[in-house]
């Protein structure tokens, strides 16, 4: 890995991020070899209970962008991110659309 980083001239990381133990050892490993580049995460999946993988860590990401008022309220307040790191953007998995009429429809699970 030390090889690549310092054959290719990297800037940014750029991973979805969910705080699991091998993308810390990861974001760790790049800022030991080359504190300047950036590192960028994307939390992806809406908040579970008790996010103990989210909690700031030292060597934690420079940015961490979210999609959601709550998410980042919650890893600002709860788990210790500062809200300088936490970015709010909308949503990359959904589109916002016009809204649209559902009166007269039944919504039925997948399986029944």
């Amino acid at each position: 890995m030390q090889y690549l980083i310092h054959t290719i001239n990297i800037k940014n990381l750029i991973l979805n991020y969910e705080g699991i133990p091998f993308q810390n050892y990861l974001i760790n490993e790049i800022k030991r070899l080359n504190y300047k580049i950036n590192t960028l995460g994307y939390l992806h999946c809406a908040p579970w209970p008790i996010q103990l993988d989210l909690i700031y860590k030292k060597q934690s990401l420079d940015r961490l962008i979210v999609s959601g008022y709550q998410q980042k309220y919650v890893l600002k307040k709860y788990l210790g991110w500062s809200k300088k790191k936490v970015n709010i953007i909308p949503s990359l998995r959904f589109k916002k659309e016009k809204k649209k009429e559902f009166n007269g429809f039944i919504f039925v699970p997948f399986n029944l």
